[in-house]
């Protein structure tokens, strides 16, 4: 993965694609309050329009699709290739299965294969490519292996 430590952005959040540098075209999944309106939903007449976000939450560069967190996308937080993101990737995945085990019990030995499928699901709806981040998290995870 690219070092972020010296990228130029477009942005007011300092954040730029840890993968390719673009910065203008970032989408973050955000706690927004919305205004029910009769044809959907308005963001910008709610009462509060605050939009908030951690560092744990979701960030996709739209430019050319990796996908990440929050975290890896702010200049200067990217590790360097020779720092492996295992102990807090199995930390998240933990978490993740806790989460899913309390909502599914009855999944039992199925359970990551369930969670997969729900993610295909939630892509789907949510227009995004399960297949091109499958294949970035396999690159992820190979670049990770080698580095150990």
């Amino acid at each position: 993965m690219a070092d972020n430590t010296e990228r130029d952005c477009e942005n007011q959040f300092d954040m730029v694609c840890p993968k390719c540098g673009a910065s203008d075209e970032i989408d973050v999944a955000a706690t927004v309050w919305v205004r029910l309106c009769e044809d959907g939903t308005d963001a910008t007449n709610s009462g509060d329009g605050d939009q908030e976000w951690e560092p744990t939450s979701a960030c996709v560069c739209r430019t050319c699709g990796h996908g990440a967190t929050v975290a890896d996308f702010e200049i200067n937080t990217t590790p360097s290739p020779d720092e492996t993101q295992e102990p807090e990737r199995i930390t998240r995945a933990n978490a993740a299965m806790d989460d899913y085990r309390k909502q599914h019990p009855d999944h039992g030995e199925a359970m990551p294969r369930e969670l997969l499928a729900d993610l295909m699901h939630w892509c789907r709806d949510n227009g995004t490519d399960f297949d091109h981040e499958l294949s970035l998290a396999t690159d992820f995870f190979s670049d990770e292996q080698e580095g150990e």
